[in-house]
């Protein structure tokens, strides 16, 4: 019986305007042409994805993250919906809105990023007792009706939502990585390090010692071989791709 597992396994592929400044001459005259303007993101510009949970006295905390996918500027402004979904899609709860936060109005450039931080409180605080906790959750970006089901479980015990905000704040750099990581999922085998070398480039640039268990789970996939495996080898294969899609909330993908 040979020793070695199979092939690693690998998956293929699964308007805004904007006005531009300048000058215009009117009657010999250069004046200015007006300022930059920008429409609002639509849910065909928005891609919808979720952050990692967290947890910390008794709250846990995770956030929906936006990326402009369109090829112009555009903006946001307010709270998403959130949706707290059992196993059957049938609503148990909606997100609170958190108030005392500024709600900037946020600009999207192509292929940028912004969040919304959602929390929830680990018990039910009136008997001490459990809470009901979704099995999925639905986001509707604010001023959109696109909804997109992510697989996130909250409590619905003091489910709130932040203002969405520029970048990711309390995830920094986690979005970038998030992305070259689904895109390796969706690459062909021999292109995957590729995609996982760009995941520990962007965890670099947002924290140099947050995400250090993601970056070496990364780098060991990379020297790990595409084919042939053996089984400790396969087996630290599927430890890893198991723990990065937890990180990453994209179960299964690379399996």
């Amino acid at each position: 019986m040979s020793t070695s597992s199979p092939t690693r396994p690998s998956r293929r592929s699964r308007l805004a305007a904007l006005v531009v400044a300048g000058l215009m001459a009117v009657g010999g005259v250069a004046i200015a042409a007006p300022a930059e303007a920008y429409t609002a993101c639509t849910g065909g510009s928005l891609a919808v994805t979720a952050t990692f949970t967290q947890g910390a006295a008794g709250h846990s905390y995770a956030a929906v993250i936006f990326r402009n996918t369109g090829s112009v500027p555009c903006t946001m402004h307010g709270y998403p919906s959130v949706a707290a979904l059992n196993g059957t899609g049938g609503v148990i709860g909606h997100a609170g809105h958190a108030t005392g936060y500024p709600v900037p109005t946020v600009t999207l450039a192509p292929q940028g990023f912004a969040s919304s931080q959602m929390s929830w409180m680990n018990f039910n605080p009136v008997t001490s007792g459990p809470c009901t906790w979704s099995h999925s959750i639905a986001v509707t970006p604010e001023g959109t009706t696109a909804v997109t089901h992510l697989p996130v479980q909250v409590s619905i015990c003091e489910l709130r939502v932040q203002p969405t905000v520029a970048g990711s704040p309390h995830y920094l750099g986690y979005p970038r990585a998030q992305l070259e990581w689904i895109r390796g999922g969706h690459a062909i085998s021999a292109y995957m390090g590729y995609y996982w070398q760009q995941a520990i480039n962007a965890l670099h640039a947002g924290s140099a010692t947050q995400w250090t268990p993601q970056i070496a789970e990364l780098h060991q996939l990379i020297t790990l071989p595409d084919a042939m495996q053996t089984p400790t080898q396969h087996a630290e294969w599927l430890h890893d791709v198991h723990s990065l899609d937890a990180f990453f909330v994209t179960p299964g993908l690379y399996l």
